[in-house]
């Protein structure tokens, strides 16, 4: 048989206390360490895989596990509902895939481990949902109020301050803090009567400068051809698309039109650049489309006089692209042989 040791003590089997007990003020609380351990009755020196869980909570509290499958973990993650949390451990034989006892309400007290959350005022706990022993913290709520004195002492006023704690002003001038006694937010009051005007405030601090408008829209369009191979072997007699094209929602102005190449192939090698506007309809016309788009802007992608080193090339331009038309860069055929990496960039600003 095997039997998971659950416990907040470093040495889960043999030490005890195994439970933890803390303060309600100090909710909320993480990084609670937790010591797993287990024993095989018919083999000593078995080891073990491990699981843990957090058994059933009240409404609206948290509580969580770092890492449910180790050995030793972590409880995260407790907020302030006020509330014991139980953690079962579950121990699997590794070897013959026997484990403890699952069912927490069969499991033995070892394989449960209790954080144990105090109220302020009386250090009274409210047992987990499912505890064995809840009477212990029954009788002790019916010993505090059998011995509570309130006589010749009432209570004058009550109020909740800001960390949810209710405060309790008696007749003899003390006050006494109930504990955490935050309750759901209650439906929203009628709306008041409108007050009379407030004296004219001061002058607030400059805000913050706001985002530019439309009229300043910009886009830089980066293109790599052709998984980054242009060879002589395209056709030409004939353009082809490279870039775009794509449609002009608004009309733009190109103020650049930029190439490069990570390796010119031989030297004095050169490929032909053009940036070109097109109207829609004149596309749609036929594949011969890239012989009818406007050039706007040419430039050559030449290599040095040293071979299959990068080359760039780039040239201004104020060219307008009407609202509606279609842009984009059309090449030629290389002069001599293979460009590779080959990357094309169109600058555009809205007017």
């Amino acid at each position: 048989m095997i039997t998971a040791y659950a416990s907040f003590n470093p040495s889960p089997i043999t030490a005890t206390p195994r439970d933890r007990t803390e303060s309600t003020s100090a909710l909320p609380l993480s990084g609670l360490q937790l010591y797993g351990g287990a024993v095989d009755s018919a083999n000593p020196s078995a080891t073990f895989s491990f699981a843990w869980s957090v058994l059933t909570l009240r409404a609206g509290q948290t509580a969580t596990i770092a890492t449910p499958t180790t050995q030793n973990t972590l409880l995260n993650g407790v907020n302030d509902v006020w509330g014991d949390v139980r953690v079962l451990l579950i121990a699997t034989n590794t070897a013959t895939g026997e484990t403890s006892e699952a069912d927490p309400r069969l499991a033995p007290a070892t394989a449960i481990t209790t954080l144990h959350l105090e109220s302020v005022a009386r250090e009274l706990t409210r047992p987990a949902i499912g505890s064995r022993e809840w009477w212990y913290a029954l009788d002790t709520i019916t010993a505090t109020l059998d011995t509570l004195d309130t006589s010749g002492t009432t209570i004058d006023s009550a109020s909740i301050n800001e960390a949810g704690e209710l405060l309790l002003d008696l007749s003899d001038g003390t006050t006494i803090n109930a504990g955490v006694a935050r309750g759901p937010a209650g439906a929203t009051g009628a709306t008041g009567a409108t007050g009379p005007a407030g004296a004219a405030g001061a002058t607030g601090a400059t805000g913050a400068t706001g985002a530019t408008g439309p009229g300043a829209y910009s886009q830089t369009i980066w293109h790599t051809y052709d998984g980054g191979t242009v060879s002589a072997g395209v056709n030409p007699n004939k353009l082809l698309w490279a870039v775009g094209p794509y449609r002009a929602h608004i009309a733009l102005a190109v103020t650049r039109l930029s190439a490069s190449a990570l390796d010119g192939g031989v030297a004095t090698n050169n490929l032909p650049v053009h940036g070109v506007l097109i109207t829609a309809d004149t596309f749609k016309s036929g594949a011969a489309n890239a012989g009818a788009a406007t050039i706007f802007a040419t430039l050559n992608l030449t290599q040095g006089a040293t071979s299959h080193n990068s080359t760039t090339a780039t040239t201004t331009t104020s060219a307008i692209i009407p609202q509606g038309h279609l842009f984009g860069v059309l090449i030629g055929a290389t002069s001599i042989g293979a460009l590779n990496g080959v990357t094309l960039e169109l600058n555009c600003e809205a007017l």
